[in-house]
């Protein structure tokens, strides 16, 4: 595939379209607008909206995943060779991070960070589901892994314990500091702490609580 074929520009224009206000308040007309093509583009190269959706998260999901499960496995298989559970701040930075860092990959990247924002702390089911499966591997890994990490939390508990810590992760993806619109003077000559650190920290924190 080139890379400013039909289909690329309409996964761009929907990419950014969608980070920027969901996926419900985004029309085909917008997307097919700022990809300067007809519907009849996005009905050949993806035949609906769904599938459109589809691919834009595809576009980034599919390789993302692939270096978390990774370094997840690599967590996980360096604790069984030390005969000792996982380390929880081990686990999470090898699911954190690389999502973190994909802020430093450019517009379509940061754009995809913003959607996965959105999708986790909005009420949007129809997004909300199609992140779900891209990530449902990825996800069983992460959770089972994190279940070795605590033994003595039971499934349930870790379950909760990760949806809060992907919802935390989720409000630094979105992108706008909503604390700081409400304290405006944290807008004035305040330096931003190292959020990759800060997350992990909060996160890591909470997961290793008394259950």
């Amino acid at each position: 595939m080139k890379p400013d074929s039909t289909s690329d520009r309409i996964i761009d224009a929907a990419e950014e379209l969608f980070a920027q206000n969901g996926f419900h308040h985004t029309s085909l007309r917008a997307i097919t607008g700022m990809a300067e093509v007809n519907l009849a583009a996005v009905n050949y190269h993806f035949g609906s909206k769904d599938a459109l959706l589809q691919a834009v998260f595809n576009r980034h999901i599919k390789p993302l995943n692939k270096v978390r499960e990774e370094k997840l496995r690599q967590v996980r298989d360096q604790a069984m060779a030390n005969g000792q559970p996982p380390a929880i701040r081990d686990i999470m930075v090898a699911f954190i991070a690389p999502t973190l860092r994909l802020r430093q990959g450019g517009t379509s990247a940061r754009n995809f960070l913003s959607l996965v924002g959105r999708t986790l702390y909005e009420p949007d089911q129809t997004a909300r589901k199609v992140f779900i499966k891209g990530m449902g591997p990825t996800f069983r890994l992460l959770f089972e892994t994190t279940c070795q990490a605590l033994p003595s939390c039971q499934a349930t508990e870790v379950s909760w314990r990760l949806r809060f810590a992907l919802s935390a992760m989720g409000q630094v993806l979105a992108g706008p500091n909503l604390t700081v619109s409400l304290i405006p003077e944290l807008n004035q000559k305040q330096q931003d702490p190292d959020l990759e650190k800060t997350l992990l920290d909060f996160i890591c924190n909470g997961m290793e609580g008394s259950p």
